[in-house]
């Protein structure tokens, strides 16, 4: 097949995939895609996970009918201690993001891009790409956490009237939202329908006991994964703007970006009590985000991404002393065709996964070929 081919078979079956029904989730990223946009004018990188899981720069060909309904929710037994214990001694797990990194496109004649497998994706210690299927209680992960004793936590929707169409919103009838644990493995341990009619619900972190889930408006409340109980952690308020921040809670701490004055305001996640603000001098990018914040174990250490334009790319990350508020920029790259997707620490160590596409590449490459790693002391 030629890459002419190859383009017009990947625009050809996104033409064919049925338009879904309004749901919640569209509404609840409505302004963190107003913000995706404004990037993307600007820019002449993107990425678009197409049909078939390909990741190109070309435009946004990812749509998928809803899978049919699933039966109630149910609970499996918890990780087992050698489980737990084989994923504690690695230190963090990598989630493997694709959708973090912004590529050069290539042209129609010449596509470039990569293709991820199927599936919850993570790089292993024994450095592989591991995929997990995506249980059918949810149409699609929305935030997911991946907790040290190997199981994961994931906040999706669930479209119960597949093609029928309704007025959206946050009081659009017919849809789930449901928290889901998942085993080491992939089983489902647990599955919660936690939607409020009438609220936004986001997932902004997990510990192995509780799921912090922020509500509309203004409040995070922790999810007592055992018994489902909620209690609104009323030290934190106020809360800022949900419209132009963006929130995480990770080992102990509140983080919040804002993405109008590229801040990262650190704050205890018990107390509220603000510890520092770190201000990123990057405003010809995109101001970096809360969901690309790694912070250590033991809360002393932050990193996060940044990610530029084809004018100003880059593929760097900085790290955060949260003590002393000493930041080190780290500089992965200066192209286009380069993207970090995952981030986790082992003690003071930091492993930095990111897509480098061949320069010059005018293919479409799987992930494997193309990921690399660097542990960073």
């Amino acid at each position: 097949m030629t890459p002419d081919d190859l383009v017009r078979t990947l625009h050809r079956a996104a033409d064919t995939v049925p338009p879904s029904a309004p749901d919640l989730q569209a509404v609840l990223r409505r302004h963190h895609r107003r913000r995706l946009r404004s990037v993307a004018t600007a820019a002449t990188v993107a990425v678009a996970v197409t049909a078939s899981g390909m990741v190109l720069a070309e435009r946004a060909l990812s749509s998928h009918p809803a899978p049919p309904a699933t039966p109630p929710a149910t609970t499996a037994a918890p990780p087992t201690p050698a489980a737990t214990e084989t994923a504690a001694a690695s230190g963090q797990r990598l989630p493997l993001e694709p959708g973090w990194a912004m590529l050069d496109a290539g042209s129609n004649q010449n596509p470039l891009g990569y293709q991820p497998p199927r599936g919850l994706l993570e790089f292993s210690p024994d450095r592989k790409i591991v995929a997990v299927a995506l249980p059918d209680l949810i149409d699609g992960p929305r935030q997911r956490v991946a907790l040290d004793d190997g199981r994961t936590v994931l906040l999706g929707s669930k479209d119960l009237q597949p093609g029928v169409q309704r007025q959206d919103g946050v009081n659009v009838t017919g849809l789930a939202i449901r928290l889901v644990v998942l085993a080491p493995g992939g089983a489902v341990a647990l599955t919660r329908e936690v939607r409020v009619q009438g609220q936004d619900v986001e997932l902004v972190g997990a510990t192995a006991t509780a799921a912090y889930l922020y509500r509309t408006p203004g409040q995070i409340v922790r999810h007592d994964l055992a018994s489902g109980k909620e209690e609104r952690l009323t030290a934190l308020d106020p809360l800022p703007g949900w419209d132009v921040n963006n929130l995480s809670i990770q080992s102990g701490l509140l983080l919040t970006t804002s993405q109008t004055a590229c801040d990262l305001r650190i704050s205890s996640a018990d107390t509220g009590k603000p510890i520092r603000t770190v201000h990123f001098d990057v405003s010809q990018w995109r101001c970096p985000t809360a969901d690309r914040v790694r912070v250590s174990a033991d809360g002393r250490l932050l990193a996060i991404a940044l990610r530029g334009t084809a004018a100003n790319p880059v593929n760097a990350f900085d790290v955060v002393n949260v003590a002393t508020g000493v930041t080190t920029h780290r500089l992965l790259s200066s192209t286009s065709r380069s993207g970090i997707v995952g981030m986790a620490w082992r003690g003071t160590v930091l492993r930095v996964a990111w897509v480098n596409l061949p320069n010059p590449g005018s293919q479409v490459y799987p992930m494997a070929d193309v990921l690399q790693t660097a542990d960073v002391a």
